[in-house]
């Protein structure tokens, strides 16, 4: 479910606020002069420049004079005092870059302290103790960074208790996406081995969801594993996911991925009926899926047939029609359309908001005359309450 219900107030809605790091990269320019003439008798040629790479020196001056200088003092002194310190990488830097974000923030909130002891409860941990790579700070980076996101937006919950969870068990992963870049993908769960679950699941979908839906829009992923209310799998809003304990499967996965890559503003029917679609079609069982909306629509002696018409009033019966009638529709638009097509149409509707007519009107757009006409003939016979001419 994309909008929460207003007693599901731990949900979360927040939207990324892009950090701006100063990290050293490798480049190098030449520059040389133009040809003298060919009468000349002799050729000048400038020398390259090269631009030096940045050093471990070099990072942490930028850390004293960028970063340090701003943070509490005690924190500035427990980050000098690590072994990594003297030896920082860039990976390093941008988490001392993050860290800065997430005190201002928790500062504005009165919580300035929390953000000095997540980092020292990091250091006190056995994978930390160990040697703290440059892959560790980018995960530890995107547990501040989640932190605070959460923060900064009055909707989201404080996370900081939930966040211990996934320090303490390492519940993070990096993925470098073709389209997305890179993510960070983190959970917090009180059971580990469910947390380490759901964290595989989101690595293993995640780029199988971005290739079709298109680029995930946020640069971190971050899933809870918690008690929901006894009608929800899942919950989402923007990078924020919820599991019930439960429901940590590869079907409920996929399907609250879909929820936050697709972040436009829809219709419930095709909200929720493209994430049922997404779960079936990545695992190969939409006749699983077929059957058993179509069991759904049976049990309420409601026809099967999606109705974007005016309603009366909206119920939770209208909802469960919404995804069932959604899914039934979406997968027969497959069916005469091809994946090609929904994956194009897909992507164009992203980040925008559609009525239930313009999105119709939008879903059967193809230059291919024939290929049109097979589409709104299906429409026509499949959608009650579509208006527009090509159902006369």
């Amino acid at each position: 479910m994309r909008k929460p219900a207003p007693l599901l107030v731990f949900l979360f809605a927040a939207a990324v606020v892009p950090l701006v790091i100063a990290c050293g990269s490798d480049s190098a320019a030449s520059q040389s002069t133009p040809s003298p003439p060919l009468a000349a008798t002799a050729t000048a040629v400038a020398s390259p420049t090269v631009v030096p790479t940045p050093s471990a020196a070099d990072r942490i001056s930028t850390a004293e004079g960028r970063y340090l200088a701003k943070l509490s003092a005690p924190l500035a002194e427990t980050i000098r005092q690590q072994t990594w310190f003297v030896d920082m990488s860039p990976e390093h830097l941008s988490l001392i870059a993050a860290i800065l974000e997430t005190e201002r923030a928790a500062g504005a909130r009165g919580e300035k302290d929390s953000v000095a002891a997540a980092f020292q409860f990091a250091t006190e941990q056995a994978w930390y103790a160990d040697g703290f790579d440059a892959a560790e700070a980018i995960g530890l980076r995107g547990v501040f960074q989640t932190y605070t996101v959460s923060l900064e937006d009055w909707r989201a919950p404080q996370i900081g208790p939930v966040l211990a969870s996934t320090i303490a068990y390492e519940l993070t992963a990096t993925l470098e996406l073709p389209e997305s870049g890179t993510v960070v993908v983190l959970v917090s769960a009180d059971d580990p081995a469910l947390g380490r679950t759901a964290l595989d699941l989101a690595v293993q979908w995640l780029p199988e969801v971005e290739a079709v839906t298109g680029a995930f829009p946020y640069s971190f992923l971050h899933i809870t594993i918690t008690e929901l209310f006894e009608l929800y799998a899942g919950l989402s809003y923007d990078e924020f996911i919820s599991l019930a304990p439960d429901s940590v499967t590869e079907d409920v996965v996929i399907h609250e991925l879909t929820h936050s890559t697709l972040y436009g503003i829809f219709p419930t029917w095709f909200e929720e009926g493209f994430a049922h679609f997404m779960e079936y079609y990545l695992t190969d069982t939409l006749p699983e899926g077929e059957a058993y909306f179509l069991g759904q629509m049976a049990e309420l002696d409601a026809e099967p047939v999606l109705n974007v018409g005016a309603k009366p009033g909206f119920d939770f019966y209208d909802y469960i029609i919404d995804r069932a009638t959604g899914f039934l529709f979406i997968k027969g638009l497959y069916e005469v359309n091809g994946i090609e097509a929904v994956v194009e149409t897909i992507r164009s509707l992203r980040t925008k908001t559609f009525s239930d007519q313009q999105l119709l009107a939008r879903l059967i757009e193809t230059d291919d005359a024939d290929r049109r006409a097979a589409l709104e003939d299906y429409v026509c016979r499949t959608v009650i309450g579509a208006t527009r001419n090509y159902c006369g």
